[in-house]
């Protein structure tokens, strides 16, 4: 788990998405509350921290992050990430 900032701009609006990495307590998730993602048998759960935007800076925890747009479209996106370790306790 991460804390960060990412500063970014995209050629098209785009959403900016923060996922954690939930595999070792998926067997207690309210799968009808969050609609986890399953990607190579581990188990995340995406937060969407920007939405439909081209540049910003924004704080994030969160394993990694990601971007997405709702079609099919080519896009370009440069980025700059600050993070450090963080342990939720």
């Amino acid at each position: 788990m991460y804390k960060g900032i990412i500063t970014f701009t995209s050629s098209i609006p785009i959403d900016i998405i923060a996922y954690h990495d939930i595999s070792n307590n998926a067997d207690k998730l309210n799968k009808t509350a969050i609609k986890p993602w399953i990607v190579n048998g581990k188990t995340f759960t995406p937060t969407t921290i920007m939405k439909n935007v081209t540049s910003g800076t924004v704080d994030f925890i969160g394993s990694d992050i990601t971007t997405h747009i709702p079609y099919n479209q080519t896009y370009d996106v440069v980025y700059s990430i600050y993070t450090t370790p963080f342990n939720i306790r």
